[in-house]
C-alpha cells in the first residue's frame, strides 16, 4: 500500500501510504478520509451561508441527504458504465464501492438530481440551492482531488516542467496501457503533469471568485 511519489525537478520524494489507519481488520484509506473531509467542509460552508441564500436551515439537512445519496449512486453508475468490462461477468461487484470506482461527473449529475428532488419534497426553491451548491462543490472537489495524489492517479501526459511528478505506480500504469487507451504517447520513465493539483488549484480560484460574487448577489 506504500508508494514513492517524487518531483525530480524539485528534488522532492515522498513516501505515501494509502492506508490512514485501521479499525480491527478494516483498513481506512487516506482517499476516504480526504473525500470525507472535503464533504464535511462543503456541508459546513452550506450551513454557514444558508441564510444569505434565503434557505431554511432546518430543511437544508434533508435536501443534502437526498443530494448525497443520489450523488453516490450517480458516481458509481458513471464509473461502472465506463468500466463495464470489469463488472459485466460479476454484477454483484457493482455494489462493492470499497473496491474503488466513483466518477466525479456522475456524482455531480446524481447530486444535482437529488438536490432537485429534495427541494421538491421539502418545499424549497431550487435555484438558491443550486447557487449555494456551486460553492460547496468547489470546496469538496478541490480537497477531494488530493485523494488522487495519495493514490498516484489522475495524472496527465509527460512533462519536463519542474513540478512534473512520477512514481512506480504511475510508471507501471503507463507501461501497461497503450497509446490508444491513454490518448497520447507516454514514456513511463518520464514525469507527468500533476493534473489533480491543477484541478484543485482551479477549484480554489473558483471558490475565491464565487465568494466575491456571493457578497454582491441580489437575486
Amino acid at each position: 500500500m506504500t508508494d514513492f511519489i517524487s518531483f525530480p525537478g524539485l528534488g522532492i520524494e515522498l513516501e505515501v501510504n494509502r492506508v490512514a489507519f485501521s479499525l480491527g481488520s478494516i483498513d481506512i484509506y487516506w482517499y476516504a478520509v480526504i473525500i470525507a473531509t472535503g464533504f464535511l467542509l462543503a456541508i459546513t460552508f452550506a450551513f454557514k451561508n444558508a441564510k444569505r441564500f434565503g434557505i431554511d436551515e432546518d430543511r437544508i439537512v434533508d435536501v443534502i441527504f437526498f443530494a448525497m445519496i443520489f450523488g453516490i449512486i450517480g458516481a458509481r453508475l458513471y464509473y461502472v458504465a465506463f468500466q463495464w468490462d470489469m463488472f459485466k461477468d460479476n454484477l454483484i461487484e457493482i455494489l462493492n464501492i470499497r473496491g474503488g470506482g466513483l466518477g466525479f461527473y456522475g456524482g455531480i449529475i446524481g447530486g444535482a438530481l437529488g438536490l432537485i428532488i429534495g427541494c421538491k419534497v421539502r418545499g424549497q426553491k431550487i435555484l438558491p440551492f443550486l447557487d449555494l451548491a456551486g460553492g460547496a462543490v468547489l470546496i469538496g472537489q478541490g480537497i477531494g482531488r488530493w485523494g488522487n495524489f495519495v493514490n498516484s492517479e489522475a495524472f496527465g501526459c509527460n512533462t519536463n516542467l519542474p513540478w512534473g511528478m512520477t512514481s512506480p505506480k504511475i510508471a507501471a500504469y503507463i507501461a501497461r496501457h497503450s497509446e490508444e487507451t491513454m490518448g497520447a504517447v507516454m514514456d513511463p520513465n518520464l514525469p507527468v503533469h500533476p493534473t489533480f493539483f491543477y484541478e484543485s488549484l482551479w477549484c480554489a480560484i473558483g471558490l475565491l471568485v464565487f465568494c466575491y460574487v456571493m457578497k454582491k448577489r441580489k437575486f
